[in-house]
């Protein structure tokens, strides 16, 4: 069983030979790690800490299994991945993410983010599950809130938002999107800063602002990298739902609020 921070702090050894599908790796690694972080930090309960299990089936009929002992900590107990019809498997989850990503080439930006997001989702599914030591329907006013001060949508709008999609609470220093990526999803950034990087040129996003719809609506891969620069809550909705918005909602795409 691999402790997930241990691999973080020694991927730049361990890697080897760098190739195209190293950025997609690592990035997918960090946004792993901080998904199950937000777990971990919300995991005691009345005082004392339970020990979690979490088992994730992805594309490729890859399954990652994850356990949070008491001690805290996140460990990786296995991944399994298919590779030209042979069943793969580590108990390493970088390898395991590479093996995924070499499995899909071309295709690994695309599967890696499938993979990220349904740790994710099931992330999120865990922490609303245990209650993460909030009330009842404390975690979606927090949500409408932010949406309604960040965008100034209806209560009608808000809510067709809030079911197309899924609220997420990032760490900083994660990457949301790679440029040159295939783009799956629109974000709309409720709260925190990022930094859009593209041709060498930087440009700092706040609240208010729709990050990836280009690519959604263009079909084209993704034109700049997103980073977060501090602590982001997010609302990500899939492509196939946005034509499916409320008008109000799909006229706020492209807006872009400077930081």
């Amino acid at each position: 069983m691999s402790d997930i921070h241990d691999e973080l702090s020694t991927a730049a050894f361990d890697w080897g030979r760098p190739n195209e599908r190293t950025a997609f790796v690592d990035a997918a690694l960090v946004r792993v790690s901080r998904a199950l972080d937000a777990v971990a930090s919300a995991h005691p309960v009345g005082g004392r800490k339970r020990k979690r299990t979490l088992a994730i089936d992805s594309a490729l009929g890859s399954t990652l299994v994850f356990e949070l002992t008491a001690d805290g900590r996140w460990h990786f107990v296995e991944g399994t991945w298919q590779a030209d019809g042979l069943p793969h498997a580590s108990r390493l989850l970088r390898p395991t993410l590479r093996g995924i990503a070499r499995a899909a080439k071309p295709r690994h930006a695309k599967v890696l983010r499938t993979v990220t997001q349904d740790v994710d989702l099931a992330c999120a599914d865990l922490l609303a599950a245990a209650g993460s030591a909030v009330p009842a329907g404390g975690a979606a006013p927090t949500a409408d809130k932010a949406l309604a001060r960040a965008f100034g949508f209806g209560r009608e709008d808000r809510r067709a938002l809030r079911a197309a999609g899924s609220v997420a609470d990032i760490g900083a220093g994660t990457a949301l999107m790679l440029r040159g990526e295939a783009g799956g999803d629109v974000v709309f950034l409720l709260d925190g800063v990022v930094a859009v990087e593209t041709d060498g040129a930087e440009v700092r996003l706040g609240p208010g602002s729709v990050l990836g719809e280009t690519a959604v609506l263009t079909g084209k891969p993704r034109s700049a990298t997103v980073r977060t620069l501090s602590e982001v809550l997010v609302l990500v909705v899939p492509g196939a739902s946005v034509v499916d918005l409320p008008l109000e909602v799909r006229g706020a795409l492209g807006r872009k609020l400077p930081a």
